[in-house]
């Protein structure tokens, strides 16, 4: 057995082993510890320092930008000022080069020479690119150089003009200016070499530039390509010129070219009006002309024409392109026809012989020559940018001609310029010319010469003609009488021409001699308008002759019917024709042997008494070669009112006149009758006339042979059954 205290203390000093070995390896393991956390502590102190710095690093260099950014701000506020002046300046300068055919500056060349160019304003122009085969066009390396002097002449005046750069900044220029364009299928740049100085008004620097570029959508390049190619096509396939001989080639109605009419009635056109009429078609019609591949509104399928004659292929195509052709009336246009006498165009009269005489016929054939500038307006429609110019459309004599475009002069009668012939001959002679009106008939014994003012009177000597003046009442001081005195280019064989409305036409020939008196003599006429005519026709029904009719040599007999009008598909062409009519000389010899104003029996002279002289009868004249006054007209139911109003036929007025009437009736086939006479006018008082006159004529049946060539050939003999002429 153990004791308690032995065993208590065996048990302390069993415990106080292990304790002392734990304490050791206690605070051995506590002083390791403490290291390590030493270790983290500064690992820990270390990272919060790098954090720490980082943190002021970062903020650091974020004050330090945002004083940079503060730096390049400005600098930008007044880079952009020239940035903002190079654009405008650029693009100012392809707004003129595009409205003037690529010229900024249009040409001495082009601007003093009416041929070359078409002027849009006092300082506008556009120049033709081509004019006839000659081709002066600008290319695009010369547009860039007017462009870049431009820019290079006026950007500065844009910068300092702007007030806000003005009042914030002083410049200072350490280089010229330098520009360099670049046109590009997608915009135009413009880059410039400029070193400038800028400065605040403290004097601080605030920029030093040296390079400036601005950008602009405008796609010049491209509108001046389409253009280039368009006149290509031009000058290759005379497309403008085409459409022009395609218009002539309507037969507008007042633009005649070739044609034929049953008329007797002389057809005539005023030269001015066909030269207007043809300017406004072009006007209109060009403006019609598309170019494919372009932007455009198709024409409808119910214009087939326009589908196949104004849609023009020219190898190049961009559908943000579109574009305009134009002529307009105030561009220079060239204008020629023939033939033609003065201002006048005239048909020729075919006819047949007595027997087919109503066969009048007009026919007339012209030719034009008719150059005018064209212009092409280009717009791209995705900056709104316009690029136009103009080349001259060419037509000699009706067909398309690339080659010296002046036209010809008229094959008849010209009116020369006032400059060239009429007021700057070097030989002018001063001589008079007086007018009358004049009635005369031999057969009834009126004559009549009176003054006769406001006729005009025209000068022709060869090819030129020269529109002088009118006459006037009391000419220089003259007294009773009307006239003109002027300076005339002397003529060997000059025609004196007078012309006034209601008044027959009268001409002399005269030699140039100084202080020589021309007499022109005019006939006044009266006017009947075809709204107030009528023409009737009676049927022929024939019968047998009685013995006394064959007798006098009549191998036709028949009754008439009462007057009727004409059948709608019914034409009367009546000529009427005054003829002088004298004494036949063996008629006058005779009286005047008998009765004096000669030699008579006994040999004395003696009048012609009045008793003597108005036994002569009308046997006693005749009928001279020579047509003094010759009128005709056309007549049928079936013309509308407007025409009868416009169209009318004059006789002489003042006095008795026979006219010898010859009128036929047609239907749409066949000569169908006719009348042939005699007609004494009563005395008319010149102007126009507001009576309604009725002209009567016979209608035979074409079918029955026996007696319709009978008719034909005794016209006049079976028209005496019929009245002459009458008033209603």
């Amino acid at each position: 057995m153990f004791s308690k205290s032995g065993d208590r203390n065996r048990l302390k000093n069993s415990f106080n082993y292990p304790s002392n070995i734990f304490s050791n390896h206690f605070f051995h393991n506590l002083k390791s510890k403490k290291g390590q956390v030493t270790v983290f502590i500064i690992l820990g102190i270390i990272i919060l320092l790098a954090v720490a710095l980082v943190i002021l690093l970062r903020t650091e260099l974020l004050n330090v930008e945002s004083l940079d950014g503060l730096f390049i701000s400005e600098k930008g506020k007044v880079a952009s000022y020239v940035s903002d002046c190079v654009l405008n300046v650029g693009e100012e300068a392809l707004t003129l080069a595009g409205l003037q055919g690529g010229y900024v500056e249009v040409p001495e060349r082009y601007s003093g020479d009416v041929n070359w160019n078409i002027p849009m304003s006092s300082f506008l122009y556009i120049p033709l690119w081509a004019y006839g085969s000659e081709i002066d066009q600008p290319s695009i390396e010369e547009i860039k150089i007017q462009v870049d002097d431009f820019i290079e002449e006026n950007v500065r005046e844009c910068l300092i003009g702007q007030v806000a750069f003005n009042e914030t900044y002083d410049m200072v220029e350490i280089s010229s200016i330098e520009s360099d364009t670049e046109f590009n299928d997608k915009e135009t740049k413009f880059d410039i070499h400029w070193e400038l100085l800028v400065q605040d008004k403290s004097g601080e620097l605030v920029a030093e530039l040296i390079n400036h570029e601005a950008d602009s959508p405008v796609r010049f390049k491209v509108m001046y390509e389409m253009a280039d190619a368009v006149l290509d096509s031009e000058m290759a396939n005379l497309k403008i010129e085409d459409l022009t001989q395609d218009l002539i080639a309507l037969e507008h109605e007042n633009v005649p070219v070739m044609g034929m009419e049953l008329s007797c009635n002389k057809k005539t056109w005023q030269v001015n009006e066909v030269e207007q009429t043809l300017k406004d078609m072009l006007r209109i019609n060009l403006r019609n002309l598309k170019i494919e591949g372009t932007d455009y509104e198709k024409f409808s399928d119910d214009y087939p024409y326009y589908q196949n004659h104004y849609v023009w292929d020219v190898d190049y195509t961009d559908d943000d392109l579109s574009a305009v052709f134009k002529y307009e009336d105030t561009f220079p246009f060239t204008f020629e026809v023939g033939p033609r006498q003065g201002n006048v165009m005239r048909s020729d009269a075919l006819g047949g012989n007595d027997y087919l005489s109503f066969l009048c016929i007009q026919s007339w054939k012209f030719t034009y020559d008719v150059v005018y500038p064209v212009v092409l307006e280009l717009r791209d429609e995705k900056s709104g940018a316009i690029f136009q110019m103009a080349f001259s459309s060419n037509l000699i004599q009706n067909f398309p001609y690339k080659g010296q475009v002046k036209a010809r002069e008229s094959s008849s009668i010209v009116v020369a310029s006032e400059d060239e012939y009429c007021h700057e001959s070097p030989s002018n002679v001063p001589m008079n010319v007086q007018t009358y009106s004049y009635i005369e008939n031999n057969f009834t014994g009126v004559y009549v010469k009176e003054p006769l003012e406001n006729v005009n009177v025209s000068y022709t000597c060869i090819k030129y003609k020269c529109e002088i003046g009118s006459s006037e009442y009391d000419y220089e001081q003259m007294g009773d009488v009307a006239g003109l005195s002027a300076e005339f280019p002397y003529c060997p064989a000059a025609i004196m021409r007078g012309n006034k409305d209601l008044y027959t036409e009268d001409w002399e020939y005269v030699v140039s001699e100084e202080n020589k008196i021309v007499e022109l003599y005019l006939r006044p006429l009266t006017r009947f308008y075809l709204n107030d005519v009528d023409v009737v026709k009676h049927q022929i029904e024939p019968r047998d002759c009685s013995d006394e009719e064959l007798a006098s040599g009549k191998q036709l007999c028949f009754e008439i019917t009462d007057a009727e009008v004409l059948d709608d598909d019914e034409t009367a062409m009546v000529t009427l024709k005054y003829y002088p009519r004298n004494l036949v000389e063996e008629v006058i010899e005779s009286s005047t042997n008998i009765t004096g104003n000669g030699t008579s029996s006994d040999g004395s002279s003696e009048s012609v008494s009045e008793e003597s002289s108005s036994m002569l009868s009308f046997e006693d004249y005749f009928t001279s070669g020579d047509i003094l006054h010759e009128s005709d007209f056309i007549i049928s139911s079936d013309f509308e009112s407007e025409d009868l109003e416009e169209s009318y036929f004059e006789l002489l007025a003042g006095a008795e006149f026979t006219y010898d009437i010859l009128a036929y009736l047609v239907d749409e086939d066949e000569l169908i009758g006719g009348y042939r006479g005699e007609w004494v006018t009563p005395y008319f008082d010149p102007g126009t006339n507001s009576y309604n006159l009725v002209f009567h004529v016979l209608e035979i049946d074409p079918n029955d042979d026996e007696y319709y060539y009978e008719f034909l050939s005794e016209m006049a003999l079976y028209s005496d059954v019929l009245p002459t002429p009458e008033f209603e």
